[in-house]
Formats: structure tokens, sequence, C-alpha cells
């Protein structure tokens, strides 16, 4: 098996040693763990429509990360530096949106929570990337997720730069992405993404029937070149 690509290396604000990494492929299933424990705990959507707490919905759930990062493997995950990819202590998915692949092109849902998460991420989805910036595709994001002894260690930042990275690797022109707290929307304005849309979360819950608790006013969907 061939060491999985590493994107950088670098000092946490702690002191500590990390490294951006494309996900080990035999370590998938870790990388997703720590997304659904971390990401459907956090995510004002997922704790809204509930996903960690039903078995069959999380099964759901885990089976369409695990699958499409073990299709792609555009899974990115943030480690400790033991000489190799040691602790995995953050994560970022990722999914190309094309022009013969739409947003629309999903497994059939089987649980109601699936479905209604389609639902929802159905009416935040920004249609106009490929027309507004002349582009054939596109690199989209699942979120990042941080295991909370790792978090302010400036993490969130590399993830973002990866997806970069990654995106430019691949030949896909654009980066984008929901930045779904003001710490991300700042950072990637740091990182040179730009805001293509902003969405009143709060309003938008209520319009579906949802009440996002701890959720920003605002969120930013981003789009950076590569």
């Amino acid at each position: 098996m061939s060491a999985p690509k590493v994107w950088s290396k670098f000092t946490g604000s702690n002191g500590a040693k990390l490294v951006i990494a494309t996900a080990p492929s035999d370590r998938i299933n870790e990388a997703v763990d720590l997304h659904i424990k971390q990401y459907l705990s956090e995510d004002p959507l997922s704790k809204a429509l509930d996903i960690a707490n039903n078995k069959d919905a999380l099964e759901e759930y885990k089976s369409l990360l695990v699958d499409g990062a073990n299709t792609t493997n555009f899974a990115l995950v943030a480690a400790v530096d033991n000489g190799g990819v040691g602790e995995i202590v953050g994560v970022s998915f990722s999914y190309i949106i094309a022009s013969d692949k739409p947003f629309e092109d999903m497994p059939a849902p089987k649980t109601k929570e699936i479905e209604r998460l389609y639902a929802i991420t159905g009416a935040m989805h920004v249609p106009d990337i490929l027309s507004t910036y002349k582009v054939d595709k596109y690199l989209d994001s699942f979120g990042i997720a941080i295991h909370p002894n790792y978090k302010n260690l400036g993490i969130e930042l590399e993830l973002l730069k990866a997806r970069k990275l990654l995106a430019k690797e691949q030949s896909i022109p654009l980066s984008v992405g929901w930045m779904m707290s003001d710490a991300l929307q700042a950072l990637a304005q740091q990182d040179g993404y730009s805001v293509h849309k902003e969405l009143n979360y709060p309003e938008f819950g209520q319009q579906h029937g949802l009440n996002f608790d701890n959720s920003p006013s605002t969120i930013k969907y981003v789009v950076s070149k590569v």
C-alpha cells in the first residue's frame, strides 16, 4: 500500500506537530467516525434533523460518506505527525459537482432523516456556479470536523488550503463551500475565498420548519479559483 499524499506539515499554536494528508485508504472509517462524532453534534442542521440519534439514519449517513470517500478519496485529514499519519484529529470530505454530475445525482434516500437532509441541502444548493464562473466542475465540501482537543490550532485553515491544492491536482478550477461559522468565514476570507451568497440561517430554518440551536445569524457560500 502506497503512503498517503501529504499536502502540508505545520506546527499548531500549542506546539503540536501536525500533518494534512489524503486519508489513508485503510482509515476511511476512522475519518468518517470523527466527522460523525464531531460534525453531527455541532452542525445546526444535523442537530435539528437528529441524525445522530437515529440508528438507521446514522448508518445511512455513514454509508454515504464511506462510499463517496472510497470512490473518489477526496477525504483530507489532519493528523498528528509521527513521521507519518498518526492519530486523525481533523477531517474534511469533498465531492465534485459537474455539468455531467449534478448535485441531484445522489443515491435514493432510505430514511426520512436523510430524505429531509437531501431536501434542505437541496434548498441550500447554489445552482449558478457553473454558469457564473464558466467552469464545467467544482469541488464542494461536507464541512470540517475537528477533535475537541485540537481546536483553535490552525487546522481549519490548513484544511481549507489543502482543499484548493487537491482541486488543482484534479484539474478542478474552483473550490467552494458553505462556511457555517463566523470563524470559518474569516479563515476562508484569509485564504482568498470570496463570498458568492449569504443566507440568514435562522430565518431559513424557520422557513423549513427547523430550529437551529446556536447557529450563526448568517452563513456564507464562498468560492475560490485554484
